[in-house]
């Protein structure tokens, strides 16, 4: 078997998929519009920034930066100067980032900086050894923090790249999502994650703690169809259960009984899922009187928004 971080197209799709079954293009939309204002922007003093007035911003495997726009475009709002410092590793990302730049509109001027490359290379290149204290206003690392190193010593650089008043988010899986769960339930699994240092959620709010370094949680549960994972055939399917996993072509290079235990596992799941209590399903899927019949087997994913200021 092959870890999944190994084949980056692979990984992509599989991620594209996911976050298609989750709706989470409208979903983080509504989020960004609703949620962020009140959860971080009104929460910056009005001179927050540079003594020139730029308001600077990192953002931490941005991807292909449809999500981290809708979070700068509000940050526009109140800060008409912003520089910003996108780090990805996939150059396809970075370029669908820029070509989805010069589309946009702010309220303000945003001057963006890139660098292609892991958060690694950057802090090697970029911060450690320099004067990195105070340097960023605004920090988010959505779904990108799973490949650090080491989760004390990133974390613990991150709050230190805060400027005083500055605000670090943080967005992960729950440990307990059952995608999740098949890194501590299944040990021929861990191995691709742990040759890649994987970090928990846990892990980062672990680090937290033993710093003493405060924050505040925001939950996301959702539901989503994952029926076609059992479909042999299925090739977003085969994708999805490659993503959950963590290996390139589960099916076809995992052993037989893996495969079997592993299926048998996700059903479990989806059939614990199946006889929630009503009230609770309804908190979960947030999708309650639309009327619709649920059919198939459902899976479910728990995201979690941790957000630290640094005062």
């Amino acid at each position: 078997m092959e870890t999944l971080s190994l084949d980056q197209d692979r990984y992509n799709e599989g991620y594209a998929i996911l976050l298609e079954k989750l709706e989470r293009r409208p979903r983080f939309r509504k989020w960004a519009h609703e949620v962020f204002p009140v959860a971080i922007v009104q929460k910056f003093a009005s001179d927050q920034g540079d003594d020139d007035g730029t308001f600077r911003t990192l953002g931490i495997g941005s991807g292909n930066g449809e999500f981290e726009l809708h979070l700068l475009k509000q940050l526009s709002t109140r800060f008409p100067r912003i520089n910003h410092v996108v780090i990805e590793p996939s150059e396809e990302y970075i370029q669908a980032y820029q070509t989805e730049v010069a589309s946009s509109s702010f309220q303000g001027s945003i001057h963006f900086e890139w660098h292609e490359g892991t958060f690694q290379e950057y802090k090697q290149k970029k911060l450690e050894g320099t004067s990195s204290d105070g340097r960023f206003d605004f920090i988010n690392a959505i779904h990108s923090l799973y490949y650090a190193e080491n989760a004390r010593e990133t974390v613990e650089l991150l709050y230190r790249s805060l400027a005083p008043g500055g605000i670090l988010m943080i967005e992960m899986s729950d440990d307990k999502t059952s995608g999740q769960r098949l890194f501590e339930d299944f040990p021929e699994l861990q191995q691709m994650f742990t040759l890649n240092k994987w970090v928990t959620f846990s892990d980062v709010t672990g680090a937290l703690c033993n710093m003493s370094i405060p924050f505040s949680r925001l939950t996301n549960p959702m539901i989503f169809d994952m029926t076609e994972v059992f479909d042999e055939t299925s090739r977003e399917g085969n994708l999805l259960l490659d993503f959950f996993t963590h290996v390139s072509n589960f099916r076809k290079t995992a052993d037989d009984g893996l495969v079997q235990r592993v299926l048998k596992f996700l059903k479990m799941k989806a059939e614990e899922l199946a006889v929630m209590p009503l009230e609770q399903a309804s908190l979960t899927t947030g999708n309650v009187g639309d009327g619709k019949e649920s059919t198939g087997l459902k899976f479910k994913k728990i995201w979690e928004t941790l957000i630290i200021e640094k005062r």
